[in-house]
């Protein structure tokens, strides 16, 4: 099967509009985080009315200010060391789990008496803490303490969402202060409002093509261009205002943003 080259549109080029009246997109998804606003259209089954549950992986640990504004409403999950960055910003989670191998004392002992269910694995097991918590949901689901340190543990947190769409768990974004990762699974679009616009904006495939990618207000836009994982070209684009919007028709496209 031929795939068409990444085609940019120049900054001069009109972008014909976002429309694909051939699709029929459930109602819009409205993300909020502390400084962005998202509003996601996709196929598929109705968003839930509450807020998805918030994953606090054991990774860097965001800000406790951040963390504690997108926590609001949400039933919070803590795996392993994500229950000292919980603690550090007060936030209770309902749940914690994993083997603990990394979380203090001090905050399993918070954690759990303050109430929170605790489930324990032993450090010899298949899953990573991320899998074996996405086995226990499904639906929506939003994570954060996912960035810094190791590349192999975000590496693994990112496909671990890829393989999780396949049981019906659609992780809407990974996100802190600092950095954001939205996974669309086409067809989707992704409609992008900054309160500070971020320094880069990429588009990653995480299937080993994306068909009919586009992007617009930024410096080098897209047009229904295709995209392929072994040729990561679309990196460090430049937001020219708001709002910034993304489209998918098929494959599994990561909107990632720097938000320093």
């Amino acid at each position: 099967m031929l795939f068409r080259s990444v085609r940019r549109v120049r900054s001069s080029e009109p972008v014909r509009p976002f429309e694909s009246p051939e699709l029929e997109f459930e109602a819009a998804l409205e993300l909020e985080l502390p400084r962005m606003r998202a509003l996601l259209r996709r196929q598929g089954e109705a968003p839930s009315s509450s807020p998805p549950p918030l994953l606090v992986l054991g990774g860097r640990a965001p800000d406790p200010d951040w963390l504690r504004k997108v926590s609001l409403g949400r039933e919070t999950w803590a795996l392993d060391r994500g229950a000292d960055a919980c603690r550090a910003a007060g936030v209770v989670p309902s749940r914690i789990l994993g083997d603990f191998d990394s979380v203090s004392d001090g905050a399993r002992k918070w954690a759990e008496r303050m109430g929170a269910k605790t489930d324990r694995y032993t450090p010899d097991k298949d899953d990573t803490d991320f899998q074996l918590a996405l086995r226990l949901l499904s639906g929506d689901v939003v994570v954060t303490g996912c960035w810094g340190g190791r590349f192999d543990h975000a590496f693994s947190n990112v496909f671990s969402s890829l393989w999780a769409m396949e049981r019906g768990v659609r992780v809407l974004w990974f996100a802190d202060e600092r950095e954001v990762l939205f996974p669309l699974r086409g067809p989707a679009k992704l409609e992008l409002d900054f309160e500070i616009l971020p320094s880069a904006l990429s588009l990653l495939s995480l299937t080993a093509f994306c068909e009919g990618v586009s992007i617009e207000n930024v410096k080098w836009p897209l047009d229904e261009a295709d995209l392929a994982q072994g040729s990561p070209r679309e990196i460090s684009n430049v937001p020219l205002g708001r709002p910034v919007r993304v489209e998918v028709r098929s494959g599994i496209l990561g909107v990632y943003g720097e938000c320093r």
